[in-house]
C-alpha cells in the first residue's frame, strides 16, 4: 500500500543516516568527537538559514538515534519539525536598522571592479573638525578611570572623537555636552553641543574661540523648531538623538531607537533648501560599521557609538546598565578598543566598496532597501519588493 511504501522509505532513510553516524562513533575518540561537534555547532550558528538551523541539525541527530519501532518518538520529532517558528516581525515591532539591507553595485549602477579600489573614510564636521573615521563615542563620563583611559587611547589611535561632559585628554578631539545649569563651556572643547532632548528651547550659543563648533542635540519631536533655529543662528551641526536623552549613560540599553529623527531632519532641511548647511550626527542603537554605513547612506555625516564600545571594553549588562569588572589592564582594554574600531571601519568601508563607492560618504538611500513596513515608513526608504518613488530623500 501507499502507507506501507511511505513507512519503508522513511525507515530506509533512517538507515542511511545511521551508517555515517555509526562510522563517526567508531572512528573518533570522545575528545575528538567533542571537538568535531563543537566545530559543527559553530558552523551551523554562523551559517544558518531559514531552511537549515541548529535546531534542524539537532532534529537530524535525534532522528538518527531512534529505533525502527519507536513510532511515537518518530512522530514527536516529525511534529516538532512541522511546527512553524514564531513570527520574527510581530505587530507593533519597532523599526530597526537590522531591517535595512544594502544592494550590490551590480543592481544599482554599471560599475567595473569598484571593490578593487580603496574606500575613503575621512570625515569633516563643520569647517574645523576633521577625523579619519566617521565615528564618535559617548557615555563614558562615569566609567572607571582605566576604562576611560583605554577608550581615549583607542580613539586617538583610530582617529575618532568623543562626545561628553568631561575632557578626554590623550589628544582626543572632543565635543562637549552642555545642559542648562549643569555645565559651562570648556576652552579645550572642539565643539559645544547644547542638549535639548524632546522639547525645544532657545539657547544662547557662545564660541570661546574662532573655529569652535556649536551644535544642537535634539530628538524627533523638537526638530521642527530646532533645525530652523540652528540655521538662523549659524550652528555647525545637529546631533540627531534617537534615544531621547544622550546625557543619560547607556540609555540605548533601555529603549529602541527612534529612527524617524533621521527622516524628519532630512525632510525639514530639504523643505528649507538647506540640506548641506548642517552636518548631521546620529546617536541611537548603533553597534557595527554596517550600522554607521546605513546612517551615512541616509545623509548623515557620522555615527555615535556608546553601549557597543562599552561591551567591547569588557562591560557586562546588569539592570539595563554596563558594569565593568576592573580585571583587565589598561593595555588589554586599549587593544580591545583599537581592534573593535578597526573592525568597524573595515566593515563600513567594504559596504561602500560593494556598492560601487570610493568614498563611504557617497553612500545614498538608493543603495538600500527595507524588509519591514515599519522600517520603510520610519526611514522613508523603499521596501525590498517596492518600486515606488522616494518621498523624503
Amino acid at each position: 500500500s501507499v502507507r506501507g511504501r511511505t513507512i519503508f522509505t522513511f525507515q530506509k532513510g533512517l538507515d542511511v543516516i545511521r551508517r555515517p553516524v555509526a562510522e563517526m562513533h567508531r572512528v573518533y575518540d570522545l575528545e575528538t568527537a567533542k571537538r568535531q561537534a563543537t566545530r559543527c555547532l559553530r558552523c551551523d550558528t554562523e551559517t544558518g538559514s531559514a531552511g537549515y538551523s541548529r535546531r534542524t541539525r539537532e532534529h537530524i541527530h535525534a532522528m538518527a538515534k531512534t529505533g525502527l519501532n519507536e513510532i511515537d518518538k518518530q512522530q514527536r520529532i516529525l511534529s516538532a519539525r512541522l511546527r512553524p517558528r514564531d513570527n520574527p516581525f510581530p505587530p507593533g515591532r519597532s523599526a530597526h536598522l537590522d531591517d535595512v539591507v544594502f544592494m550590490s553595485a551590480a543592481l544599482t549602477r554599471l560599475v567595473i571592479d569598484p571593490y578593487r579600489e580603496a574606500c575613503s573614510m575621512g570625515t569633516k564636521i563643520g569647517e574645523s573638525l576633521e577625523l579619519e573615521l566617521p565615528f564618535f563615542f559617548t557615555g563614558f563620563d562615569g566609567a572607571p578611570p582605566e576604562v576611560r583611559q583605554a577608550l581615549f587611547r583607542s580613539l586617538k589611535a583610530g582617529g575618532c572623537a568623543y562626545i561628553g561632559f568631561q575632557p578626554p585628554g590623550e589628544g582626543v578631539r572632543w565635543l562637549q555636552l552642555l545642559v542648562d545649569g549643569d555645565s559651562e563651556p570648556h576652552p579645550e572643547a572642539g565643539g559645544l553641543v547644547y542638549v535639548m532632548g524632546n522639547k525645544f528651547r532657545a539657547v544662547k550659543p557662545e564660541r570661546l574661540y574662532k573655529g569652535q563648533l556649536i551644535g544642537l542635540a535634539a530628538a524627533a519631536p523638537a526638530l521642527a523648531e530646532a533645525i530652523p533655529y540652528a540655521l538662523d543662528n549659524s550652528f555647525d551641526f545637529m546631533l540627531l538623538n534617537g534615544t531621547g536623552d544622550i546625557a543619560d549613560p547607556w540609555v540605548e540599553l533601555r529603549q529602541a531607537p527612534d529612527l524617524t529623527v533621521i527622516r524628519d531632519a532630512i525632510k525639514i532641511l530639504r523643505s528649507l533648501n538647506m540640506e548641506e548647511e548642517l552636518s548631521l550626527l546620529y546617536y541611537g542603537g548603533l553597534r557595527t560599521g554596517t550600522d554607521v554605513a546605513k546612517v551615512l547612506a541616509m545623509n548623515c555625516n557620522a555615527g555615535v557609538f556608546s553601549a557597543a564600545m562599552g561591551i567591547a571594553l569588557g562591560g557586562v549588562i546588569e539592570n539595563d546598565r554596563l558594569q565593568f569588572s576592573g580585571k583587565l589592564s589598561i593595555e588589554d582594554l586599549s587593544a580591545a578598543g583599537e581592534n573593535w574600531i578597526k573592525a568597524a571601519s573595515q566593515e563600513a568601508a567594504i559596504i561602500g566598496r560593494c556598492t560601487g563607492k570610493t568614498n563611504v560618504h557617497n553612500l545614498e538611500p538608493e543603495d538600500m532597501r527595507a524588509i519591514t513596513l515599519s522600517t520603510s515608513k520610519d526611514l522613508g526608504i523603499l521596501l525590498a519588493s517596492g518600486r515606488g518613488a522616494r518621498e523624503y530623500f
